[in-house]
C-alpha cells in the first residue's frame, strides 16, 4: 500500500504555478505605481482606468461566489471541475474592498454629482440629492462589500468544516441579488445622474456571472490541456488527475456558458428595446454616446464578440466536448468582457469618443496583478485535489484518504 499524499502537500504542477505568484505581485505593484505617477497630471483619466479595472476583477470574484452558491444549492456533476477555481477566486475579495479607497477619494473625477449638488432633478420633477451624495454613496458601497465579504467567509468556512450550506447559499443568493441591483445603479447608472434604468442591476449581475464562469472554464480546461501533455505533472505518485474533465462534463460547462451568454444578451437587449420603443430623451441619453460617436464600433464589437460568436460556436456539441476549443472560447469571452466593462463606464464620462489609453492597460495590469497574486496564493497554500483524483474543496478535511494498492 502506498501512503496517501498529505492534504497540505500541493501538486507539483500547481505548486510551480503558485510560486510564480510573486511575479504577478511585482507586475501589479508596477502597474499601480505607473498609474499613481500619472495621476497628478491626468487624474480623471487615471481614476477612470482604475475604476474599470476594479469593476472587472470585482465582477470575477463576486460572480465566482454566486456560481459557488448555485452549485451548492443545486448540486450537479458540472461543478466538480470548476469548484476549486471558484473558491480561489474569492481570496482577493478583501483586497478589492481595500482597493475601493482610491475610488472613494476621487469621486468627483468619476461622478459629476459628487462635484456639486445642483442639476440632480430629473425631468419627472424628482430630486436625487438625497440619494446621490458622497457620504451616502460611500456608506452603501461599504455595505455591499461588507455583505459580500461575510457571504464569502461563510461559504468558505462551511466548506472547511464540511457543513451543509443550503441555508447560507439560499439566503446569500437573495442578498446578492438585492445588493448587486443597488451596486449596479450606484456604480454604472449614476455615472450619468439624470439617466436611470431598472434593468441595469440585472445587466450588472449577469455580466459578473458570465465573466466569472468564463474564468473558471479557462482555468479548468487549461489544467486539463497541461495534464494531457504531462500526465505526471500533478501528483508525485504518478498520473493522478483532478476531478476529471470528461467530455460529458466539458459539454455541461459549455452548455452553462451558453446559458450565461444568452442571459446577458437577453437582459441587455431588453433594456435597449424598451429605450428604443419609448424614445424619451432622458432614457436615450445613455445610448447616444455609444451609438453616435466612435464608441459605436466598440458597441458592434461587443455585440459580435460577447454574444454572436460564442452563441454560434457553442451550438456545436463537438466544440463543447473539446477542452481545447472550450479554452479558446472561454478565454475569448473573458477578454471581451473587459471591453464590455469599459463600455459601461467610459462613454458615460468621456462622451467625445473612444478614449482608451495606456493607463487603461496599466490599471488593469496593476489591479489584475494583485488579484492573480492572491488567487495563486490560495491555490498554493490550500490543497487542490485529493490523492487519486477525489474532489476536495480548498479547505475541506475529509476523515480519511485511503491510498492505492
Amino acid at each position: 500500500m502506498s501512503s496517501p499524499r498529505p492534504l497540505h502537500e500541493n501538486p507539483p504542477l500547481l505548486t510551480r504555478v503558485g510560486r510564480r505568484r510573486w511575479i504577478a505581485l511585482a507586475v501589479g505593484v508596477a502597474g499601480l505605481l505607473a498609474c499613481g505617477l500619472d495621476a497628478p497630471s491626468h487624474p480623471s483619466e487615471v481614476i477612470q482606468s482604475y475604476f474599470i479595472a476594479w469593476l472587472y476583477f470585482l465582477g470575477l470574484t463576486i460572480g465566482s461566489l454566486t456560481t459557488l452558491m448555485i452549485h451548492h444549492l443545486t448540486g450537479g456533476d458540472w461543478g466538480l471541475p470548476v469548484r476549486r477555481w471558484l473558491e480561489a477566486a474569492l481570496a482577493p475579495l478583501l483586497l478589492l474592498a481595500v482597493l475601493f479607497v482610491p475610488v472613494g477619494i476621487a469621486l468627483p473625477h468619476l461622478f459629476t454629482w459628487a462635484i456639486g449638488r445642483t442639476g440632480l432633478t430629473r425631468l419627472d420633477g424628482h430630486s436625487q440629492e438625497w440619494f446621490l451624495n458622497p457620504t451616502f454613496f460611500l456608506l452603501r458601497a461599504g455595505l455591499y462589500l461588507a455583505i459580500w465579504l461575510v457571504l464569502s467567509r461563510l461559504v468558505v468556512r462551511g466548506m472547511r468544516n464540511t457543513r451543509p450550506l443550503t441555508t447560507v447559499c439560499a439566503v446569500g443568493l437573495l442578498t446578492y441579488a438585492l445588493t448587486a441591483m443597488f451596486a449596479g445603479v450606484d456604480w454604472v447608472d449614476s455615472l450619468m445622474p439624470l439617466w436611470y434604468s431598472t434593468v441595469v442591476g440585472l445587466i450588472f449581475m449577469t455580466s459578473q456571472n458570465l465573466g466569472a464562469f468564463a474564468l473558471a472554464i479557462v482555468c479548468t480546461t487549461a489544467l486539463h490541456v497541461a495534464l494531457a501533455r504531462n500526465p505526471g505533472g500533478l501528483a508525485p505518485e504518478g498520473p493522478q488527475v483532478p476531478p476529471d474533465l470528461t467530455p460529458e462534463r466539458c459539454t455541461d460547462l459549455g452548455t452553462l456558458l451558453f446559458v450565461y451568454v444568452l442571459t446577458w444578451a437577453y437582459v441587455a437587449f431588453s433594456q435597449w428595446i424598451i429605450v428604443w420603443a419609448g424614445d424619451l430623451p432622458h432614457e436615450t441619453a445613455w445610448y447616444l454616446p455609444r451609438w453616435h460617436s466612435s464608441w459605436r464600433w466598440v458597441t458592434y464589437t461587443i455585440e459580435t464578440a460577447q454574444f454572436g460568436i460564442p452563441f454560434v460556436l457553442l451550438l456545436f456539441r463537438a466544440l463543447k466536448r473539446d477542452a481545447r476549443a472550450m479554452l479558446a472560447i472561454a478565454a475569448f469571452v473573458l477578454s471581451v468582457h473587459w471591453l464590455y466593462v469599459a463600455w459601461l463606464v467610459k462613454p458615460s464620462v468621456a462622451t467625445a469618443g473612444v478614449s482608451l489609453g495606456w493607463t487603461d492597460c496599466a490599471a488593469t495590469v496593476g489591479v489584475g496583478g494583485l488579484w492573480i497574486w492572491l488567487f495563486l496564493r490560495d491555490l498554493a497554500v490550500y490543497p487542490s485535489f485529493a490523492h487519486g483524483g477525489a474532489e476536495v474543496s480548498a479547505s475541506a478535511q475529509p476523515e480519511e484518504n485511503p491510498g492505492r494498492a
